[in-house]
């Protein structure tokens, strides 16, 4: 475990160096100084926890304290002196107080751009939401990275009724951890790159994203949520002027205390009820029959549903109130209605004449036979 702070820390030994075109980096200068730092580390480090940029935490030897004035704390190399145009390849060796630690590794080649403007995050920015019992709801951002890319960042975060800025440095932590989120909420993300020296800023790259609804994680009905207003609202008007109003409860009957229906015209006019009316409903019950005076009259029909401890939440519908009309014509001449107009009215004809003509054969068969007795 020690090696492995040792190799965390001593990473930033060469803290700060000028890079000059085509000359040799003195390497056993720097490597003795690595050594020396990794000696006063290993002395007078003390072991400590930071926590990174997605919430993760990881052990280290801290030597911000008056034995280690000389070591740089800082996490960055920072090289300065590179010409544009040019292409630089890096190496980079852990080095312990006993000497090296592992083999060096090595960076890609780069070219230095001459380009005045900032690198914008690359795009598509991705969001995973999440829930912690220390931080709440949360989401972690991640974004395609390159080595080209700036490391230090503004965040800047915002719903309906608030806004959160933040300026950022990055760690080796794939993400950034978007802690304390409000449920089931719109929110507006922008990060833009930020020079070293903070005074460049690259275009903002945006993103929307909703946080976690709070009965994904506690459960419908739960006290520890703010009450949801019914769904599916549905009202059938009756002949007669009444109406069947019917919906879906958002939680169980067990964690609501009551329905509460309230509901009233929008004029006076033919007969409508201006004056709120209100009914209300038992939790275990979804339904419920009001009346709707007047003709012609557009009535406005909300559904509140409380919860255990008083809270409220509602819903609304329309419906509009029409006369009763009679029975169009062509209704009535519709291919069914016929059909069953034409057997009521033919079935009994043919049953008359069936009748008769079965009284007709009789009357010849009796006539027959009296005609065949006499010639006998």
């Amino acid at each position: 475990m020690l090696h492995l702070h040792l190799l965390l820390v001593l990473l930033q030994t060469a803290s700060g160096f000028i890079v000059l075109p085509y000359i040799q980096i003195d390497y056993a200068h720097y490597f003795r100084l690595a050594q020396c730092q990794a000696k006063c580390t290993e002395k007078y480090g003390v072991l400590a926890t930071r926590h990174l940029l997605d919430g993760s935490a990881e052990e280290f030897l801290d030597t911000r304290n008056p034995d280690c004035e000389a070591v740089e704390p800082d996490i960055f190399i920072k090289v300065k002196g590179l010409v544009p145009g040019v292409q630089y390849r890096f190496m980079v060796t852990a080095v312990g107080p006993n000497g090296r630690l592992g083999e060096t590794i090595s960076s890609p080649w780069t070219e230095i751009s001459s380009s005045a403007t900032l690198k914008a995050p690359t795009g598509p920015l991705t969001l995973k939401s999440g829930y912690n019992s220390d931080r709440g709801v949360i989401a972690q951002l991640e974004w395609p990275r390159s080595a080209q890319d700036s490391c230090y960042y503004k965040l800047q975060l915002s719903n309906s009724s608030t806004q959160i800025s933040r300026d950022i440095v990055l760690d080796s932590s794939p993400s950034i951890l978007l802690p304390h989120l409000e449920f089931d909420v719109d929110y507006s993300l922008a990060i833009a790159a930020v020079s070293a020296d903070k005074l460049q800023t690259s275009k903002a790259v945006t993103t929307n994203f909703k946080s976690l609804p709070c009965r994904d994680i506690h459960g419908r009905g739960s006290l520890q949520c703010a009450p949801e207003p019914v769904s599916d609202l549905a009202i059938i008007v009756r002949p007669n002027g009444t109406g069947l109003i019917s919906w879906t409860p958002s939680a169980d009957s067990q964690n609501i205390l009551f329905y509460q229906i309230v509901y009233h015209a929008l004029s006076r006019d033919h007969g409508c009820r201006l004056r709120k009316e209100t009914v209300n409903v038992k939790a275990n019950v979804n339904f419920a029959e009001v009346t709707f005076p007047g003709q012609q009259c557009e009535y406005v029909v909300r559904v509140i549903n409380y919860d255990l401890i008083g809270r409220d939440a509602s819903t609304e519908a329309r419906v509009l109130i029409e006369p009763t009309l009679p029975v169009r014509f062509e209704f009535a001449l519709r291919p069914e209605y016929l059909t069953i107009a034409a057997c009521i009215v033919f079935l009994p004809f043919g049953l008359l004449l069936l009748f008769c003509r079965r009284r007709q054969c009789l009357h010849q068969v009796s006539e027959k036979q009296q005609k065949l007795t006499e010639y006998v």
